[in-house]
């Protein structure tokens, strides 16, 4: 069945104004239909990527908050804090960290004594 309907409506893609043919057109051609799809596509691509970003911080931090020692990487994550500042806080002994070979390994009760 055709229809003989011809509505005005303005174009979402670039908002000029064309005649409709249908109820449902949205566009006014192939060319801002494709643009709009491709936007949508792109959105979704991008949302996707911020929701895996916050999934991945979140286990980042509860793997560090079950931790019972830490590493200078991962006590700055869970104090939010930058290294510069931790490394402070090692050199005024207000944390307690201890040297295995290369690595520095900060205990997590000298990280809760420091709120006491």
């Amino acid at each position: 069945m055709t229809s003989t309907i011809e509505t005005v409506r303005i174009c979402q893609e670039c908002s000029k104004r064309f005649t409709a043919r249908t109820t449902q057109t949205r566009f006014c051609c192939l060319k801002c239909n494709r643009r709009n799809y491709k936007k949508r596509v792109r959105q979704g691509k991008v949302e996707q990527s911020e929701k895996e970003t916050i999934e991945k911080r979140q286990i980042a931090k509860s793997d560090v908050s079950a931790k019972s020692y830490l590493s200078i990487r991962d006590a700055c994550s869970l104090l939010t804090i930058s290294r510069t500042t931790l490394w402070r806080l090692i050199g005024d002994r207000k944390i307690k960290s201890v040297k295995l070979g290369r690595r520095i390994v900060i205990s997590r009760s000298s990280i809760d004594k420091l709120f006491i």
